[in-house]
């Protein structure tokens, strides 16, 4: 939703937060299976574990933000050079609205997870 209402409003903060969300599923997505490789027991070619997995995604996740970074900062470089009126900024409100709302509920769970390991 960010990304598509971020390239028709042309908002380059929506735009930003579009290119946060799409880097951040990305490293959940690796850290889910770095996690699950790096419980693995050692076997015949890792005999002290599959532990380093963690820390190569570790390195893949600070890449990806860099790399957002560098994106988020291009996308202001064009929209300063070339400005350009923002369009639809309600569809702009109601998105980033909708992933607060969406982000709290996700916290919440993820809180009462963590709590029932306890």
């Amino acid at each position: 939703m960010k990304l598509v209402v971020g390239l028709f409003s042309g908002s380059v903060s929506i735009m930003s937060e579009a290119i946060h969300s799409t880097m951040d599923l990305f490293a959940a997505v690796i850290a889910f299976f770095s996690v699950k490789v790096s419980g693995n027991p050692p076997d015949e070619k890792h005999p002290y574990g599959h532990g380093k997995v963690e820390n190569i995604s570790g390195v893949i996740e600070a890449l990806l933000i860099f790399i957002a970074a560098i994106w988020i900062i291009y996308e202001a470089v064009q929209k300063i050079r070339e400005p350009k009126e923002i369009d639809s900024i309600s569809w702009g409100f109601i998105v980033m609205f909708v992933s607060a709302v969406i982000n709290f509920f996700i916290s919440r769970s993820l809180i009462r997870i963590i709590n029932s390991g306890n």
